[in-house]
């Protein structure tokens, strides 16, 4: 969990030089998801993949954005303020059973050791819905 936490001191500079997403790879991820349906950004970080999301025209109502590290939260609420924002980890997702109907997290090339979970590519998951 400490890696995760390490781009704290540096999230202003971070989210003005790391880059984003292809919108095509995001819009991919999206199909098919509900109209409605929740979407969790796991590690989000300052929100580069939560803008383009958001880009792809889901509604900033129905996207949870979840960030281990305070500073990063705080530079993602200051660059994308009225997104839920919650702390939170793989491990310990602040969402009910059922509530996500979609989980996208980043490439592990750009986010190696930050979960304790063994992820996959930019991934599309539909979450069982009770």
């Amino acid at each position: 969990m400490r890696r995760a936490r390490s781009f704290g001191s540096v999230a202003t500079a971070y989210a003005q030089y790391r880059p984003g997403y292809p919108d095509e790879a995001v819009a991919w991820a999206l199909e098919s998801l509900p109209n409605g349906g929740r979407v969790l950004d796991l590690a989000a970080g300052t929100g580069k993949l939560t803008e383009t999301i958001l880009r792809c025209g889901v509604p900033a109502t129905t996207v949870l954005a979840v960030e281990p590290d305070d500073r990063m939260r705080t530079e993602l609420s200051r660059r994308l303020p009225g997104l839920a924002v919650r702390s939170g980890s793989a491990e310990q997702i602040p969402a009910p059973e059922g509530a996500i109907r979609r989980f996208l997290e980043q490439h592990p090339a750009t986010r190696k050791g930050t979960f304790e979970l063994p992820m996959q590519t930019l991934v599309r998951r539909t979450t069982r819905c009770a």
